[in-house]
């Protein structure tokens, strides 16, 4: 199995304490965003439940190459996703802009990427874009379109720096243990544990992973991105900067 890789990374690169209004949920039509930094890049893949019920997203077990490859024989590729920092733009009062949490596939993650490598835009910290989202079915379901270039207005410092500080990213992008994603399917733990690792799996309870909001949404954006692959390029540089007091 390729080596996989979690955390931030440059648009080039890509294979806490929060509440549900610290995310930002795409509705169809447009969405108006400012992105505040690099992606943070982790991986999901979408199981159907031991019993039946609706498929089920969870953050990929990577440090279990036995289990992984038992989820893709199953049929259960892996996908790469990525969070992001914006500031939603939606209300055209500055002081109701606040900074969210969006995850993102693989759709708009090219489209940011080919602005990103294009010299009349670059770094996308230095425009808001627009991401709109089709009707379910639409091929492709999302698209996006860059604003003229305008610095980020200096009364965000603060808040920016704030909403930073007190949010725990990498909690989200944790990955699943090989024990939940038995549980979830039916399977047997032991099967995919060395005989130490059975040891750490049933002694201490874990500390449960936090769970990403699962919708309706995100399983037609699965389907929709499943024959999409992220492509591993070179690493850039990123570039951001507010307006000046």
């Amino acid at each position: 199995m390729s080596k996989l890789t979690f955390g931030e990374v440059d648009w080039n690169s890509g294979d806490v304490q929060v509440g549900a209004s610290d995310f930002l949920k795409l509705e169809e039509g447009e969405t108006t965003v400012r992105v505040m930094g690099n992606p943070i890049q982790f991986y999901v893949n979408w199981v159907q439940p031991t019993g039946g019920g609706k498929n089920r997203k969870i953050i990929s077990p990577v440090s279990n190459e036995k289990l992984m490859n038992a989820l893709d024989d199953a049929g259960y590729k892996r996908q790469a996703r990525w969070m992001v920092v914006v500031l939603d733009r939606q209300d055209d009062d500055l002081k109701k802009q606040k900074f969210k949490l969006l995850e993102i596939g693989s759709q708009i993650y090219s489209g940011i990427k080919t602005l990103y490598n294009k010299k009349a835009w670059g770094p996308v910290t230095k425009y808001d874009i627009v991401i709109t989202r089709g009707a379910p079915g639409s091929q492709p379901l999302y698209s996006v379109v860059p604003n003229p270039k305008t610095s980020v207005e200096a009364i965000f410092k603060k808040p920016f720096a704030e909403f930073m500080k007190r949010i725990d990213i990498d909690k989200f992008m944790q990955p699943a243990t090989t024990a939940e994603v038995c549980e979830i399917l039916g399977w047997n733990t032991a099967d995919f544990l060395d005989g130490e690792e059975q040891e750490d799996a049933f002694g201490d309870e874990a500390e449960e992973t936090p769970e990403i909001e699962e919708t309706v949404e995100d399983a037609e954006e699965a389907e929709a991105e499943e024959a999409e692959e992220a492509e591993e390029l070179d690493d850039g540089e990123y570039e951001f900067d507010f307006d000046q007091e």
